[in-house]
């Protein structure tokens, strides 16, 4: 049997999500440019992201 070759893109991993290099790079980059300006640290960043994104589905 041959193996097929998959041509499998590969992942990057932030937080326990996974994105493609391209979204990663971004969002990296947003998350520097926000740390400096809030003073906080990047989880804590996503923590209050995710906050208000949730209370914004609610309605």
């Amino acid at each position: 049997m041959k193996k097929v070759d998959k041509e499998v893109e590969k992942t990057y991993r932030l937080f326990g999500c996974r994105f493609i290099e391209e979204d990663f790079k971004y969002i990296n980059k947003k998350l520097k440019k926000l740390k400096k300006k809030q003073d906080m640290s990047n989880s804590v960043i996503l923590l209050e992201l995710f906050k208000i994104y949730s209370k914004e589905n609610k309605k």
